[in-house]
């Protein structure tokens, strides 16, 4: 079977995937739920958190310091890819290889306004190459942007209690390209491609940061798959339901048909003032 390698086209660094370390003023939130915020500081006994990530209660009117604030407002990020890492490349279960030499995301994307959406992310391709095709491109010749991307946090792998869960972002198309959500389209030589679908990546939660990186991975082989390609959306975690499928198409010959796909991809995301920090914070069982 041929292996196809089509540009990562998810723009990883991309995903909003800052981490917030507080724990609310202890308010009661959906069991297990997921957001976005920051850990403000207060006047003392305005608390209850002691130090700048909320993670540690005051124990006395001095040391409640602290509280945990939900996104309310939007925090830019960007991102670039992780230098010494891997060409950027988008893996399909046959056909074409397409690979990037750099990658990069604008100042445009953002965390919030709510505590549960990252949107406006666009991830930037050079020097794109598909062999057996040639240069491939929609902003040049080797230039490929991908469409507004959109998402939100969830959980990959539940434990009981929350505690030790494996949580997780995505990324999906914002709105309608050639009448369908395409995450990006571009030509190969004389050769049309899309890419649908969506893609998850781990992230960290409880750790306020202004920095972090993120890694999209394909597990290729006999089993070629996205990893993961399986996992619970916040809005779906929250009412308790099950996990979904989330993976990557791509349609690479003219006239074929979708098959699916995976991502490579290594870059640094970073928030923009990097004086500004914020984090994914897992809200405990009752808590958050």
């Amino acid at each position: 079977m041929k292996r196809t390698s089509i540009l990562g086209l998810c723009l990883a660094a991309v995903c909003a995937i800052f981490a917030v370390t507080a724990t609310a003023s202890l308010a009661v939130f959906t069991p297990g739920g997921l957001e976005y915020g920051q850990c403000k500081k207060v006047a003392e006994g305005a608390g209850p958190w002691k130090n700048g990530g909320c993670t540690v209660l005051g124990k006395e009117k001095v040391e409640e310091t602290h509280v945990w604030v939900p996104l309310a407002k939007v925090v830019n990020i960007e991102s670039n890819k992780l230098e010494g890492s891997p060409a950027p490349s988008l893996t399909s279960s046959s056909g074409v290889v397409i690979a990037c030499e750099t990658q990069k995301s604008p100042p445009t994307g953002e965390v919030g306004p709510g505590p549960k959406q990252q949107k406006n992310i666009v991830g930037e391709f050079t020097k794109c190459k598909a062999a057996g095709l040639g240069e491939c491109g929609n902003v040049t010749k080797e230039n490929i942007n991908t469409t507004k991307l959109s998402g939100g946090p969830g959980v990959i792998t539940k434990v009981a209690g929350n505690a030790k869960n494996k949580e997780g972002a995505d990324l999906v198309a914002e709105g309608l390209t050639e009448g369908e959500k395409l995450l990006a389209s571009f030509i190969c030589g004389v050769v049309p491609i899309k890419v649908r679908g969506g893609v998850v990546v781990a992230v960290p939660v409880n750790k306020m940061l202004n920095k972090s990186t993120v890694k999209f991975v394909t597990k290729t082989g006999e089993n070629f798959r996205q990893v993961p390609e399986e996992w619970t959306p916040v809005s779906r975690y929250e009412k308790g339901e099950t996990p979904v499928k989330e993976f990557l198409e791509a349609k690479t010959t003219a006239g074929g048909e979708y098959e699916q796909s995976g991502q490579v991809l290594e870059t640094v995301q970073k928030t923009v003032p990097k004086s500004v920090k914020v984090e994914l914070r897992q809200c405990k069982d009752g808590v958050c």
